[in-house]
């Protein structure tokens, strides 16, 4: 595994591993996992997801974000230039503000 998400009470997850590029999502506590149908052209990208699952985000190495509002079954992509990760990850007001305006 390369990277992974989890939802507040972990029935949600998503995960990437090594030489596979995509999301594995699992909805079911970890026990089966499903390649989804996202674009995403990243082996590492970094994960948040929302409390109850429904809402993803994806940031990958090439600085998209992509999105799913729909436990993780689709992404699609949501901003095709966002600056570095770090700054994201070190600044999470930053990446709270961006959440709250893809949902809502």
């Amino acid at each position: 595994m390369r990277s992974c998400g989890v939802s507040g009470l972990g029935q949600y997850q998503a995960v990437t591993v090594y030489n596979t590029a995509g999301i594995y999502i699992s909805n079911n506590y970890g026990s089966t996992w499903t390649l989804s149908n996202s674009p995403v052209d990243s082996y590492n990208p970094l994960f948040y997801i929302s409390y109850s699952g429904k809402y993803i985000i994806a940031i990958t190495d090439s600085s998209k974000l992509y999105k799913s509002t729909d436990f993780g079954a689709t992404f699609n992509i949501a901003f095709a230039s966002v600056s570095p990760k770090y700054y994201f990850f070190h600044k999470m007001k930053h990446i709270m503000d961006i959440f709250r305006a893809l949902i809502y």
